[in-house]
């Protein structure tokens, strides 16, 4: 159940035009307003010399980012042999229960088309997913999760929530929530960023 919420959530996220900004809903219109607004003053306070790697937080949130993966990859890598991109395949899939086209996998993912082609097919291979027609579009396929899928997965979930706990065991429930909602504001300013001319 977890993962079917966080997945499908991240599918959701994927197509949102409207942001959790401030607290407030924002459209990605609003958001780039804003970065157009602040751009030239942050640009102006700009000091080269006063630069360092380990403050910049892109960096920061890049090197947490690997550190966590790497933390919560321990619970499915040596035990059940499946690699990071293979389980967040496996994972999406299993949380939708109308199976998922490829390229929704990749906009619930975020990951590249390649990573994501290379996953399915070790997946296929281990027979953990298994590709059927699309009903509405018999030019495409869905890919669903087998029995085998399913219980592998209910065997991971359970694995990697024991990895989470241990790297929120420092925060609270309102520290949750915070870093939560910052991340989701942060990817959302990113989003735009990347969709700018």
């Amino acid at each position: 159940m977890w993962g079917a919420r966080v997945f499908t959530s991240a599918m959701h996220r994927a197509q949102a035009c409207r942001r959790i900004a401030g607290g407030v809903r924002m459209r990605s219109v609003d958001i780039a307003r804003r970065l157009a607004d602040n751009r030239a003053v942050k640009a102006a306070a700009i000091d080269p010399s006063a630069f360092a790697l380990d403050r910049f937080l892109p960096y920061q949130l890049s090197v947490a980012s690997e550190a966590v993966s790497a933390a919560v990859a321990r619970a499915y890598r040596g035990r059940f042999g499946l690699k990071m991109s293979e389980w967040r395949v496996l994972a999406v899939v299993a949380g939708s229960a109308r199976g998922l086209q490829q390229r929704e996998v990749g906009g619930a993912t975020g990951m590249d088309k390649m990573t994501i082609s290379r996953a399915v097919a070790a997946l296929c291979a281990r027979a953990l997913l298994v590709r059927r027609d699309d009903a509405t579009d018999r030019r495409s396929a869905r890919l669903h999760v087998t029995t085998e899928g399913r219980q592998l997965y209910d065997e991971v979930v359970p694995a990697a929530r024991a990895v989470e706990a241990r790297l929120l065991s420092t925060l609270n429930a309102r520290d949750v929530a915070a870093l939560s909602a910052l991340l989701a504001r942060l990817r959302a300013v990113a989003e735009v960023v990347c969709s700018e001319p």
